[in-house]
């Protein structure tokens, strides 16, 4: 869960450059009318995402205009993602808007497509538009529903527009049961209003993270017990303690942070509770 800088394309330069070898005479025509439409959308996309509100949007673009929803797809699928298309280097620069190519969804997984904030099937008018194409990998990009959200709380985090700052809100917790398990949660700082703090935990439940941190972190633990199997109890509490020092510098909210930090705080864990993990 990182933001990111949002794209310096226009999307009516990323539809024209799509849309720049389009062979039949007719269709090229009925696209190039409907430029000033995919402008209007642009603008009226970033002023509602910036409220949070892109629950709002409304699309009647194959409704008013002279294209279909299929045709519109076919800009993006054919023309924007295909490997021979005129918008495939845009594709690909967009995918690299990321910080080490990392997914900005999950924050873990490495970026391999670009995900339709706003579903391409629904949403005619931003099928190429930037500021709707995040980078992903494909893990969170098959887990996005084409379902609307009707709310703001019921919407995913948008990484162009939502920036959740510094303050901490994700944690980790052992559960030490038979097998014991690595639970990670949302505690959203007080200073947060309920529709992000909802907004963030509809984000965490939409694509699984709990269990894909969880996976991670015990991946972390295997690979650490022959060391830690040489630390008493204190000496490994602040082993734990100084890597969730260093990861929080790093980024205040990875699962490494709070995997790491609240690990350290717990004293079944670290009096060799971890060898349950691999036993």
């Amino acid at each position: 869960m990182r933001r990111i800088d949002q794209p310096k394309f226009s999307a009516a330069d990323v539809f024209s450059t799509c849309i720049s070898k389009v062979r039949k005479k007719d269709l090229k025509k009925r696209f190039e009318s409907i430029i000033p439409d995919i402008e209007s959308a642009e603008k009226s996309y970033k002023k509602l995402a910036e409220k949070s509100m892109l629950y709002t949007f409304s699309d009647d673009l194959c409704i008013r205009r002279n294209v279909t929803k299929e045709e519109m797809k076919a800009v993006y699928t054919q023309r924007m993602a295909n490997s021979g298309g005129p918008g495939y280097e845009i594709y690909n620069l967009l995918k690299r808007g990321t910080f080490n190519r990392t997914c900005p969804i999950c924050g873990q997984r490495k970026v391999s497509t670009l995900d339709h904030y706003l579903p391409k099937a629904s949403y005619p008018s931003v099928v190429v538009t930037p500021l709707n194409l995040i980078p992903a990998c494909p893990e969170c990009n098959k887990m996005k529903l084409d379902d609307a959200a009707h709310t703001s709380e019921e919407e995913t985090l948008h990484p162009y527009f939502d920036d959740l700052g510094s303050d901490r809100f994700l944690f980790a917790e052992v559960q030490n049961g038979e097998p014991p398990v690595i639970n990670f949660f949302i505690d959203p700082p007080k200073t947060w209003d309920e529709k992000l703090a909802q907004k963030v935990k509809n984000h965490f439940i939409s694509f699984e993270l709990n269990l894909l941190y969880s996976m991670q972190a015990i991946d972390d633990i295997i690979g650490q017990a022959g060391f830690w199997y040489q630390l008493n109890k204190e000496d490994l509490k602040n082993q734990l303690s100084f890597q969730a020092e260093s990861r929080r510098m790093a980024h205040p909210n990875s699962w490494q942070t709070a995997f790491y930090e609240g690990m350290s705080q717990d004293d079944w864990f670290c009096e060799k509770g971890f060898k349950k993990f691999i036993e």
